[in-house]
């Protein structure tokens, strides 16, 4: 059979937690100094600056370095800079997640003055991927936002938008979003030593070498059931 899959390339560790409803407060009120990319604003707090990082989302990356963007970056950073730039924000930290990264940035909801939660609205609106590698309390809500961007066929999920890549180039494109094609010619669901499962859906015998999906027991809903039992 073969399969299409849209995803991030990109190792990442952590657990994974159930789906909690919260309303997130307005939060600790911050004036924004700078966006630096769709997903990450500079603040300022009690006369200090902090670089704020927003949690469940991920935009394409600006590469600021090599002065070439990944595509829909500056969409994501100007969509970013239109609803917080010059203006105020409330920065409300997630009880299940850290409060900073390994960068040292605060992770944060970001609240906007019209209560709207920047957040979502970038997933909602196609500029980035829901980022669901750590624990969310707001990760059902997160989780709807990126199927009606996709539904709407919106920003990154516009027709023509991703570069679709054969398994075998995977590599080549860590941390980019891409669509992988190819043929799955392995499925396997095994159950971890919590009690959780977790799926392996393999593009080549030697699954050491080449691409292999990885899907957590967590996000098997989106395949409606155990995603090996349909590949």
């Amino acid at each position: 059979m073969r399969a299409m899959f849209w995803f991030l390339l990109i190792v990442c560790t952590g657990s994974y937690s159930g789906c909690v409803a919260m309303d997130v407060p307005e939060g600790v009120p911050a004036a924004v100094v700078q966006v630096r990319d769709g997903d990450t604003i500079v603040v300022e707090i009690a006369g200090k600056k902090e670089n704020v990082r927003l949690l469940g989302v991920d935009t394409p990356e600006m590469n600021y370095k090599t002065g070439k963007p990944d595509p829909l970056a500056l969409e994501a950073t100007l969509f970013t800079r239109e609803k917080v730039g010059g203006g105020s924000v409330g920065l409300t930290p997630d009880p299940r997640n850290d409060d900073r990264d390994h960068y040292d940035r605060l992770l944060r909801y970001v609240s906007l003055e019209n209560g709207d939660l920047l957040n979502l609205e970038l997933i909602r609106n196609g500029y980035g991927f829901a980022f669901l590698e750590f624990p969310l309390t707001l990760r059902s809500r997160i989780i709807d936002a990126e199927i009606e961007a996709r539904q709407a066929g919106l920003g990154l999920w516009s027709s023509g938008r991703l570069v679709t890549i054969p398994y075998r180039k995977a590599p080549d494109f860590e941390d980019r979003a891409v669509a992988v094609q190819g043929v799955v010619v392995a499925a396997k669901t095994v159950r971890l030593g919590d009690g959780g499962r977790i799926c392996f859906l393999n593009f080549h015998a030697d699954y050491k070498k080449y691409l292999s999906v990885v899907i957590r027991e967590a996000d098997f809903h989106r395949f409606g059931s155990d995603p090996a039992g349909r590949y």
